[in-house]
């Protein structure tokens, strides 16, 4: 099958080399901000020091309950470790350690920060780029199965099965919408039911009880659904000979995704229609089912 997403530009991806960087570069930037990374925790951990003997003075000296000197350390630690660096924060707009990099050894890494930070940029550029340009390619593998008619899909199925190894047998079945497909001595019935939603329970169990009879004579049956099956449908059958695939399997085996989403998330356009294909496709315990009223 053709899919239009061929005709998209590949996308470059970024190296450190062509903005300037090198590996040895980026370890001594890490090295000198892991020295004011430890800094600040040394500075830190000194005002916890001297808020303790603060504190403990304070106590001692006022007339108040001796009792309070059991809560000096944790009083100590809220504002060692909370108050001060965000106070500090405040009045300077950095955080220690960067305050003290920024102050101390900015300038000898200001090649490399700035080489850095268009790196980062072009990064993130990228993956934005990268993550809509496997949106397309989804849509498109999606938009290329859900077009066909029932005979292109049965022959664009048996091409499918014929790019992965297995042999089609050209014997008819007493079954319709179906096919035989051979790999070494293994025989599998592929059955297909084309432009039909989403199968539930019923349906599922009306189409296993008409296979019942031919599964002594396969080694495995496989039912293709391109609007998927719902989950507590195939849930029983799952240590059985019945195999069940969808668009969403296609759509993998034709393309190496590296963020796929399934297709009745990336197709729901209103929150009623998401919380529908979590149930259906992600939940199969109806005690666990979300509400849809929940969320409004």
């Amino acid at each position: 099958m053709e899919y239009s997403y061929k005709n998209l530009p590949e996308l470059v991806k970024p190296e450190m080399s062509m903005f300037g960087l090198t590996k040895a570069e980026l370890e001594t930037l890490s090295k000198v901000k892991e020295i004011y990374n430890k800094r600040e925790a040394k500075y830190l951990f000194s005002a916890f020091i001297f808020s303790c003997i603060t504190i403990l003075i304070i106590i001692l000296i006022l007339p108040i309950s001796k009792y309070y000197i059991f809560t000096t350390p944790f009083a100590a630690a809220i504002f060692s470790w909370i108050i001060v660096p965000n106070l500090f924060e405040f009045l300077f707009h950095y955080d220690i350690k960067t305050y003290l990099f920024e102050k101390n050894s900015a300038d000898l890494f200001k090649e490399t920060k700035s080489k850095l930070e268009k790196f980062n940029r072009s990064k993130q550029e990228y993956l934005e780029s990268f993550s809509q340009r496997e949106q397309l390619i989804c849509k498109s593998i999606w938009n290329g199965w859900l077009k066909l008619d029932k005979h292109e899909f049965e022959n664009e199925l048996k091409l499918f099965y014929q790019s992965k190894g297995f042999k089609i047998n050209t014997n008819k079945t007493t079954i319709q919408d179906s096919f035989i497909i051979e790999e070494g001595a293994k025989k599998i019935l592929v059955l297909y039911k084309h432009k039909v939603e989403q199968i539930g329970v019923s349906y599922l169990n009306k189409i296993i009880t008409q296979l019942l009879g031919l599964v002594s004579d396969f080694d495995e049956i496989f039912i293709f659904s391109l609007k998927g099956f719902k989950l507590e449908a195939t849930d029983k059958y799952q240590n059985s000979k019945f195999k069940f695939y969808d668009i969403d399997y296609l759509a993998k085996e034709e393309y190496n995704f590296e963020n796929y989403i399934h297709y009745h998330f990336s197709t729901s356009e209103t929150l009623d229609e998401l919380i529908k294909a979590i149930n259906n496709n992600l939940v199969s315990n109806r005690k666990y089912r979300l509400r849809v009223k929940n969320f409004k």
